[in-house]
Formats: structure tokens, sequence, C-alpha cells
């Protein structure tokens, strides 16, 4: 039969990146753990009148060739037209403040569609997913045409 352990396994130093106590003990004998900030929680951060917290969240997409083609074309639009060194990031985060500004437009056009049955990411199916994705860019580019310039609203 196995022998119990008589002492507490060591956690690894990965696990302790995020043990606010650890984290005080290793800058200062006198800070305390709720002195140290949370690593798990963004400091806010000041943007104008209000306070938002920074975040960064890291999502990965499945693009076709065409939607990739087409993000590749947006930013290069945005470089020249900005002379910037413009990233795939800022050119979606800034559509999605698009997005964020119509929602209301694009809720009302996105229930005029009813229901659709959704395809499968799968080979063979490339046909039914340019359907599906083509309604649902239609939906939105007439959601967006409802809309006042952004910033005038």
């Amino acid at each position: 039969m196995a022998k119990a352990l008589s002492n507490k396994p060591p956690s690894s130093s990965v696990a302790r990146l995020f043990d606010r106590s650890a984290v005080a003990r290793a800058l200062s004998s006198t800070a305390s753990p709720e002195q140290v900030p949370d690593p798990i929680q963004p400091e806010p951060v000041a943007t104008g009148s209000r306070i938002t917290k920074s975040a960064v969240i890291k999502r990965e997409l499945t693009l076709t060739p065409a939607a990739e083609e087409a993000l590749t074309r947006l930013v290069q639009v945005y470089r020249n037209a900005t002379g910037t060194r413009l990233s795939n990031s800022h050119m979606i985060r800034a559509v999605l403040r698009g997005v964020v500004h119509g929602l209301s437009a694009i809720e009302r056009e996105a229930n005029r569609m009813g229901p659709l049955k959704l395809p499968s990411n799968g080979k063979g199916r490339e046909v039914e997913r340019e359907q599906f994705e083509s309604a649902l860019a239609s939906s939105f580019i007439a959601a967006m045409r409802t809309l006042p310039a952004f910033g005038q609203d």
C-alpha cells in the first residue's frame, strides 16, 4: 500500500502568480494582500469621462480564404489612408464599435430574418455556409444603412 504524504506538495510557481498574498509577500513585507492589485482583474483605466477596465481578451476565428482576403484588404485600405501600422485587432475593434453603435437596428433586422438553420463548418458544407453568411451580411448591411453617422446620435 502507498504511504500517505506527510507534507503538502509544493504548488507550482505559475499557480502562485495569481495568489495575492504571495505577491504581497514578494513585493513588500509590509504590503497586505488587499493592497496588491488582483492580477486576474484588470486595473481601471480612465477614458474620457468614464472609467473602464482595461482587458485583453484573445479570440480565435476561423475564416474562409475569402473572409481572410476581405479582412486583409480592409486593414490595408485603412493602413494606406491613415499612414499607420494598423493591425487586424485594431480593425476588428473599430468595426465592433460600429456594431455597438447600430445594435438596435441590427437586432431589428435580425428578427426580420426569422429562424435559420446553422450550417456545419465541416468540409462539403461550403455552399450552405455561403448562403447562410450571405443572409447575415444582407441583414447586417440593411441595418447599418438605417443608422446616422457614428458619433452623431
